[in-house]
């Protein structure tokens, strides 16, 4: 499980050839080797890694840095989707200590030449200009993933973010929840009150889900003109109906006046709400299943469907059904 991550097709690979009567230190021992086990496994990945230069190069950042490494998005999202890498936050990890040992031995191939030396004092400072230039670089990445009224992420970095947390949650069997919010009611409230009116809200509804949902800033998303959407990783069941409830009797709490007396029964429908409220929808993916993004989203969509149906100002909760092949 230390040296090749808990991969499930290196396990059984190993298994199989310790319950054939390979050693454990011999098998380790030889792991990086032309006729070891894993040989033909990792070279696929060393074919791939030839003809994506940029992608070498970003792995050979995080192979060769002793601490977990900020990386480019693109890079980050393609190299945990083929598995090369572990991802803490932002920070990425080598995937396992057999990577580190292989790509370590491999990087000549990687048509990667290591950099001139220089003296000590010259080091500093390139290093403090790398630092300098590397934290400009992730602000203007943030900022331009960032949703301008919401200060949260857009749809466009969601959709990377979701596929991405969905191949982990696969890959280590864990559970996933979506939490799908919307503001009820939207279209009237901007007749009656105006969009700046509407914008307003939209942020007080963003604040209060900053405060409502437990999670970091690449979980929050504006999915749509009047739609939030947050992924929770690890989340049960019960902790994500808990947060959903939790920001419904918050955004009801705010006390948002959503008619103006009686002008919009007439216009809707005998409808009449006196304050702005959502209707959230929770999907969730249990440990041990394997759900497509799109499957989970789906569920996400239809659970905020089946809590509007109910009358708006609640929550429903469904899971997803498991991946059939």
């Amino acid at each position: 499980m230390d040296w090749v991550g808990g991969h499930p097709y290196l396990l059984a690979l190993s298994f199989y050839h310790l319950s054939h009567g390979a050693s454990l230190a011999s098998l380790l021992s030889k792991a990086t080797e032309i006729g070891s086990i894993y040989n033909n496994y990792l070279r696929s990945y060393l074919s791939w890694l030839q003809e994506q230069p940029e992608l070498a190069i970003a792995l050979r950042s995080v192979i060769l840095a002793q601490q977990p490494t900020l990386l480019p998005p693109l890079p980050t999202y393609r190299l945990a989707d083929a598995g090369l890498i572990e991802l803490q936050g932002r920070l990425a990890k080598p995937g396992c200590k057999l990577y580190r040992q292989y790509f370590t031995q491999q990087l000549q191939f990687l048509n990667i030449e290591a950099p001139p030396t220089v003296d000590s004092s010259r080091l500093k400072q390139f290093e403090a200009r790398i630092d300098s230039l590397t934290r400009q670089v992730a602000e203007l990445q943030q900022f331009s993933y960032l949703d301008r009224l919401t200060q949260l992420t857009s749809r466009q970095f969601f959709e990377q973010c979701i596929q991405l947390a969905c191949n982990q949650a696969n890959g280590n069997g864990t559970s996933l929840a979506l939490l799908l919010c919307s503001f009820d009611h939207y279209e009237a409230y901007v007749k009656t009150h105006g969009y700046p009116q509407a914008e307003s809200v939209l942020r007080q509804i963003a604040d209060c889900l900053r405060e409502s949902v437990e999670g970091t800033l690449e979980n929050f998303t504006r999915y749509g003109s009047e739609q939030f959407i947050v992924i929770l990783p690890g989340c049960t069941i019960g902790q994500a109906s808990a947060m959903a409830d939790r920001l419904r009797d918050q955004i009801e709490s705010l006390a948002i006046p959503q008619s103006i007396g009686e002008q919009l029964v007439g216009n809707h429908s005998g409808w009449s709400a006196p304050l702005v409220t959502v209707s959230i929808g929770v999907a969730l993916k249990e440990a041990g299943q394997a759900v497509a993004a799109a499957a989970l989203l789906a569920t996400a969509e239809a659970s905020l469907a089946q809590a509007q149906r109910q009358g708006h100002n609640c929550i429903n909760v469904q899971t997803c059904k498991p991946f059939t092949p």
